[in-house]
């Protein structure tokens, strides 16, 4: 099965390595005992990297695939997408740059911003035969059933197609899954039209569109703590581990109620929680750190400010910090005196 992540660059090392660490990530992952390789697909700007950074990223089992042009080619067909924004017209594209890479093959799609913490390994160990996105996030995405990536090209057509009329008719179906989306272990899409490939993924899980092993199946298989936003940890894995939930870190590896973390996605808007509960530690404040930014404190005001000019609060930088060499662990924020939510944590 291929394990593959996809990106995208405008500028050159240092600053590609600081907002997608591929090469943290590769070193800690040798660490903890890995020996998987990667497919990474480059939709933009591969050839901006210079080639003695992409040497190192190869022999850290890195394959770099340049995708660029047959991105263009599949974008240029699918225009309507392009009101989204480049950001999200990448991520409707991606899967199919996916087709035309694997074709019927089996693949996990990880995310870039995903720090492991146990294997691939180990995680792929407990998943063979099922095909599933994660709590409706693709950041994690397995795909054993081949019909998965013709299905999406199909639907994505028929988005492209009429946009409003299409979400429209999404939106219509969506009060049905609402007492259901966790049971069949998807999301809530927010948006009247379907404005990210996220969107669209949601509506085809939870409409059957698209295969999708439940969250019964799923947390059965499941030798780890697995969730795919440290936000939302608490109903993400209530089903399977009680509250309060106790974190700990051992050895270098982080556990929840003695389960093994599987990773830790460093997706924005946790990146920018967890960079704000750095600034209030530095502080000497350890009270309960709100979920901004819909709460907006003046020391977030502040935080937000200094990020702006700093890099200390940047997703690389955090990555070092709490999960680099004889890092800081997460004790600190995950604790119910710390953490956003009352009754969570230990």
């Amino acid at each position: 099965m291929r394990q593959l992540i996809i990106v995208w660059n405008k500028s050159g090392d240092s600053a590609f390595e600081k907002h997608t660490p591929l090469a943290f990530n590769a070193n800690r992952n040798r660490r903890l005992g890995s020996k998987v390789d990667f497919d990474v697909l480059f939709l933009e700007g591969l050839n901006l990297l210079s080639e003695g950074y992409r040497e190192g990223l190869s022999r850290l089992g890195y394959h770099l695939h340049d995708m660029e042009s047959l991105y263009r080619r599949l974008s240029d067909g699918y225009q309507p997408l392009a009101q989204f924004g480049d950001y999200e017209q990448k991520c409707f594209i991606r899967w199919l740059v996916i087709q035309h890479f694997c074709g019927n093959e089996p693949f996990v799609h990880y995310d870039a911003d995903i720090v492991f913490n146990a294997t691939p390994e180990e995680i792929e160990a407990d998943f063979s035969g099922l095909t599933f996105i994660l709590q409706g996030c693709p950041a994690y995405t397995r795909v054993d059933d081949p019909r998965w990536l013709e299905i999406y090209r199909v639907e994505l057509d028929r988005l492209a197609a009429d946009v409003e009329a299409y979400s429209g008719d999404a939106w219509r179906e969506r009060p049905v899954f609402a007492s259901t989306f966790k049971e069949r272990n998807g999301a809530l899409w927010n948006r009247r039209l379907l404005s990210s490939d996220q969107d669209l993924l949601q509506f085809l899980t939870l409409s059957g569109r698209l295969p999708q092993a439940d969250a019964v199946t799923v947390g059965g298989r499941c030798s780890t703590a697995l969730f795919q936003n440290p936000l939302v940890i608490g109903s993400d894995i209530r089903s399977s581990l009680p509250l309060p939930l106790r974190y700990e870190r051992r050895d270098g590896i982080d556990y929840i109620c003695s389960r093994k973390v599987a990773f830790w996605h460093m997706q924005s808007n946790f990146c920018d929680y967890l960079g704000y509960a750095t600034f209030r530690r530095s502080l000497g404040d350890h009270g309960r750190i709100p979920w901004v930014p819909s709460e907006q404190p003046l020391s977030y005001l502040w935080y937000r400010a200094i990020k702006r000019f700093s890099s200390a609060y940047g997703r690389g930088q955090l990555m070092r910090r709490y999960f680099g060499d004889c890092s800081d662990d997460l004790g600190f924020l995950l604790n119910n005196k710390t953490f956003w939510q009352d009754g969570i944590f230990a």
